[in-house]
């Protein structure tokens, strides 16, 4: 597969998706799109992975478990025929909500009374009544909506990210499947409460320090004021 840089463009081109790519201009205020938090094209949630995040979330059919960005829902179901949690979840891209619901319909029928999949911003979702949470962004997007589980999460609540840690927490396991590769990484957490929102987002200024110019999500952050690129070059502004 090619990859074409196209010129002037804050993101990478591989096939209809766009890659955020550290360094490279990014969008204006208020322009949140997939290329700044969707993972690498071609990467999936499968059974098998599921099975990794039922066993070490130790999710049960007590649990509503969240996947923000869950593509054509693969993962999902496999969550829901093989725990029988209530799953939901989130997706923006209409084509993928169309074949998630396709594979949700085609799954066995406790599966699919269980399962719902929702056309929406993940970082617009209402969380609270979430008891796990799954997530495979990018570094940044996993940065960006950990502020938003520390504000909507109860404790003890379940966070798995898969490929990129949550910069500034501390998993209480790692689990990658026999012969996964770096893509296949599992962090798992429980939320304690004590987690601050701005936390993983400085952490990832200190990761990105080298990158310009240097990721931000709110205005008031402290790094505005130590950087040396425009303020409206910074994604959220």
């Amino acid at each position: 597969m090619q990859i074409r840089a196209p010129q002037a463009a804050s993101s990478l081109q591989i096939g209809m998706v766009q890659l955020f790519v550290p360094g490279m201009p990014k969008p204006r205020a208020g322009q949140q799109t997939a290329a700044s938090l969707a993972p690498v094209i071609g990467r999936v949630t499968t059974a098998e992975h599921a099975r990794v995040v039922i066993e070490h979330g130790a999710l049960t059919a007590a649990d509503r478990f969240f996947d923000l960005g869950c593509g054509d829902a693969e993962g999902l179901v496999a969550v829901a025929v093989q725990c029988g949690a209530q799953c939901v979840g989130v997706e923006l891209d209409t084509e993928l909500v169309l074949a998630a619901r396709a594979r949700v319909a085609s799954s066995t029928s406790r599966a699919a009374s269980i399962t719902k999949i929702v056309n929406d911003d993940l970082l617009q979702v209402d969380l609270r009544s979430a008891t796990a949470v799954y997530l495979f962004l990018t570094g940044y997007g996993t940065a960006l909506v950990a502020s938003k589980l520390v504000s909507e999460l109860a404790a003890g609540s379940v966070v798995i990210s898969r490929m990129d840690p949550v910069p500034g927490w501390s998993p209480y396991h790692v689990a990658v499947p026999q012969g996964g590769s770096a893509f296949e990484t599992f962090y798992f957490y429980r939320v304690t409460g004590t987690e601050t929102a701005d936390a993983a987002m400085e952490a990832l200024h200190k990761e990105y320090a080298d990158y310009h110019p240097p990721l931000c999500a709110r205005p008031t952050c402290p790094q505005h004021r130590k950087a040396t690129k425009r303020r409206e070059d910074c994604v959220v502004s």
